[in-house]
């Protein structure tokens, strides 16, 4: 049901594929600074290990998806950059878990 007849409804999933990103970067932030930096904490390591990666991958696999509803629901602009973000935060992910095995090993 469409309560604005001239106006398309909105991509959600391009939306949130880019929202994500944001959240999960206030999260790795807030995880960070609520244990002062203590990284080898086992309550921030979890955290780190498994809930900062799958929402990178869930804002990845909804911008993804968000693909085929462009031509109709548009957002276009919104599923690219949030495809771009998740993807650069992933890899920026990796390496930084690369460059701490490394370094705390």
């Amino acid at each position: 049901m469409n309560l604005f007849p001239g106006i398309k409804s909105t991509n959600n999933r391009a939306i949130l594929g880019f929202l994500i990103p944001f959240f999960t970067a206030a999260l790795g932030c807030g995880f960070i600074l609520w244990k002062r930096g203590r990284l080898l904490s086992s309550s921030l390591l979890i955290p780190f290990l498994i809930l900062i990666p799958s929402l990178l991958i869930l804002g990845t696999v909804l911008s993804l998806k968000s693909f085929a509803y462009i031509e109709e629901k548009g957002d276009k602009d919104y599923a690219y950059s949030g495809l771009a973000f998740n993807l650069f935060l992933l890899a920026l992910y990796l390496f930084t878990l690369i460059m701490s095995i490394f370094k705390y090993s």
